[in-house]
């Protein structure tokens, strides 16, 4: 079991934070930026049909995920968001080198979920 830890949003006091928690076995967070977490969503590509799949999906069509009264979320499909993580051209990230360390983290969390099988939350604050 793994604990990962990690802060992307120091430094960007009172702008929108979002944070990613790892609950079960294995535990951890990322603080996170809403610039960095952007940065990285919009490099995932749509899926096989050329449509939006998983957390995308709400991403794509609500403001960033997320419902009117909506402050967490959990993600659903694991795998899937894992292989969209994967499958993300990094040279895209405008916001580099953070969003690129970011994006390793956020690998490395989503991997530890399915291992242990964690459950991801996703809130903003």
């Amino acid at each position: 079991m793994k604990h990962i830890e990690a802060d992307f949003y120091s430094g960007y006091e009172g702008e929108d934070e979002l944070v990613f928690t790892l609950v079960g076995p294995s535990s951890g967070s990322i603080n996170v930026w809403n610039g960095f977490f952007d940065d990285v969503f919009e490099a995932i590509p749509p899926g096989p049909q050329g449509m939006w799949e998983g957390l995308l999906l709400p991403y794509h069509l609500l403001q960033g995920c997320w419902g009117f009264h909506e402050e967490e979320m959990i993600v659903e499909d694991l795998p899937l968001f894992a292989a969209q993580l994967a499958a993300i051209d990094v040279s895209r990230f405008r916001l580099q080198p953070k969003t690129g360390l970011f994006h390793e983290v956020l690998q490395a969390l989503v991997h530890q979920a399915i291992t242990d099988g964690g459950e991801l939350r996703l809130s903003r604050f």
